[in-house]
């Protein structure tokens, strides 16, 4: 029998053919329309150590015809130092689960899932703080159909792992005096920032401690602002903000003469400095407070008394001496005549003036009392003694002042910064007297405050509007603050509010009639006065004036005879 003899040729070229397909079914099954998605939750911010990250796998499709998939094998690596595997969970009975050394291997199949279902969930606990990452490795995904013809192909992977920022928050207490923060919590992942009240008025030393540790020389404060912050590396454990502070202190400047005091004035101390005026001359004193005006000081005794409390920035005091030529001229009359006279007569008018400075009892008897505080400075009530229908009618700056019947005496009303030893020394030089004086008017204590017909609810406002501060004397009539004082305790309160009240309630028709009279009387006597003239004096007016000129010039002469005489003894 013969031996058959294949050819060689032929057999080489099938083996090859079988080669290529075989190549052909291998290309063909590492095509995967199939891509892996990862989500954690939390999803974004910082994970305090303790705390747990979901992170969920879901599958997608790039083909709109595969809308399912059945076997997954899923790979997972995470950084072991900071976070540690809980536990997994999916959609399968049939999962095999295994961990370790940071990989989490996850093989599941079974029935066919839609693309909605998620592969995977795994849950992971923070161990300690940092920056730790979840990166899928490895990812086969497949449906159920292509499992007698091919291997699970591989997936497409996601282009960036999990992130997770782990971070350990630690407890905040603020000791000392001016220390807020926004919160008392800080975490180690960032910064803690906290803040100093009143830098400008306060000098500040901070010290810290982070878990018991001393890191005073790492806290960042800035002493102009009052901000500080303690880095986040620092931050190791639970934060102890101890600050200590003390009054700033600011410099004095003095210019001008006969002043003195201190260089250095302390926030919160008492400043004061010492101005000794010297006869003859005139003193403008002018103070500013970190280079504003200030007049809120106090002086006893040439004493000046800044309050602690309004030092707040650099002092600077200014003194202006200027000659006082009236009162050298004064003093030069006093010594050559010895003798001084309590009037003024004019030859060529029958008025006569006195001057304040010569009604001394009425100046020493004086009052001035705080009737109502304004903003910035204090409504005073001046209250000049005398009787009602005395010669001489107070004026002040010219004009005549009113009669107050509560108060028995004349009254005005001034505003001043000062207190009221201060105002009584500026009204003394302001307050003349003359024999054709006008009184302005009388204080109606009625209840008809605004002066109108009758007492309503506008006279109550008004009381209520001037209390609250909403008027002044350059806005309000000066009359109307005094018709306010309806309980005549010479100051304007709440009490005259509830009075303006009571009485637009109840008539006083008697008290307002007794104002209308006087009134009219001042009218009656206005017009007599001006009928009748300077020129029609009557006799022993002019008998009286003659016997004063003559005494005048008499005491004149003995004075001039005993000054000779003295010249002529020396």
């Amino acid at each position: 029998m013969k031996k058959r003899i294949w050819p060689v040729f032929p057999v080489l070229f099938l083996c090859l053919i079988f080669a290529m397909s075989t190549l052909t079914v291998q290309a063909a099954q590492q095509k995967s329309p199939y891509s892996i998605k990862t989500k954690a939750v939390p999803s974004s911010g910082a994970v305090d150590v303790g705390d747990t990250v979901t992170v969920t796998v879901t599958v997608s499709s790039s083909l709109s015809s595969v809308k399912k998939y059945s076997s997954y094998d899923l790979k997972f690596a995470y950084d072991e130092k900071l976070l540690s595997f809980v536990s997994a969970d999916t959609p399968d009975a049939n999962t095999e689960i295994t961990e370790e050394d940071g990989m989490v291997r996850i093989q599941g199949y079974g029935a066919d899932k839609t693309l909605s279902t998620a592969a995977a969930t795994l849950i992971f606990k923070v161990e300690d703080a940092g920056e730790a990452k979840i990166a899928v490795k490895q990812a086969k995904v497949d449906l159920s159909d292509n499992a007698g013809l091919q291997n699970a192909p591989s997936a497409t992977l996601p282009t960036k792992p999990v992130t997770v920022k782990a971070v350990k928050s630690v407890s905040v207490t603020l000791q000392g005096e001016g220390l807020t923060a926004n919160s008392l919590v800080a975490t180690s992942g960032k910064d803690y920032t906290f803040k100093a009240k009143d830098p400008k008025l306060f000098d500040y030393t901070i010290t810290a401690t982070a878990g018991g540790v001393d890191i005073s020389s790492n806290v960042v404060f800035t002493k102009s602002s009052g901000s500080g912050k303690i880095p986040k590396k620092y931050i190791t454990g639970n934060l102890v903000i101890t600050a200590s502070r003390k009054p700033k202190e600011f410099t004095v400047t003095i210019s001008g003469k006969d002043a003195a005091g201190a260089k250095k004035a302390t926030y919160l101390t008492d400043y004061q400095f010492v101005l000794k005026e010297e006869k003859g001359y005139t003193y403008k004193l002018t103070v500013t407070v970190g280079g504003k005006s200030y007049k809120k000081y106090t002086e006893s005794e040439g004493v000046y008394t800044i309050p602690g409390t309004d030092i707040t920035g650099n002092i600077k005091i200014t003194v202006t001496k200027k000659e006082d030529k009236t009162a050298a001229d004064t003093t030069k009359k006093t010594t050559t005549t010895k003798k001084t006279t309590t009037t003024k007569k004019s030859s060529s008018s029958s008025t006569t003036t006195v001057t304040a400075k010569d009604l001394d009892e009425n100046l020493e008897a004086m009052e001035v009392v705080e009737y109502l505080t304004l903003h910035n400075e204090s409504l005073y009530l001046i209250l000049y003694p005398g009787p009602e229908n005395s010669k001489y009618i107070p004026k002040y700056d010219g004009n005549g002042m009113y009669w107050s019947d509560k108060y028995d005496c004349y009254v005005w009303l001034i505003t001043s910064w000062g207190d009221a030893g201060e105002v009584k020394k500026k009204v003394t030089e302001r307050i003349t007297a003359d024999n054709k004086g006008k009184l302005a008017g009388y204080v109606n204590y009625s209840g008809n405050v605004n002066l109108s017909l009758n007492k309503d609810m506008g006279d109550v406002q008004l009381v209520r509007d001037m209390y609250m501060t909403q008027y002044t004397l350059t806005t309000m009539e000066m009359l109307k603050f005094l018709n306010a004082d309806l309980n005549g305790d010479q100051k304007l309160d709440t009490c005259d509010i509830m009075a303006a009240a009571y009485l637009m309630m109840h008539d006083a028709e008697e008290e307002t009639e007794a104002a209308e009279e006087k009134t009219e009387i001042i009218d009656v006597e206005t017009e007599e006065t001006a009928e009748t003239g300077p020129e029609e004096e009557t006799e022993s007016e002019a008998e009286n004036e003659s016997e004063e000129e003559t005494e005048s010039e008499e005491e004149e002469t003995l004075t001039q005879e005993e000054s000779e005489t003295e010249e002529e003894e020396t």
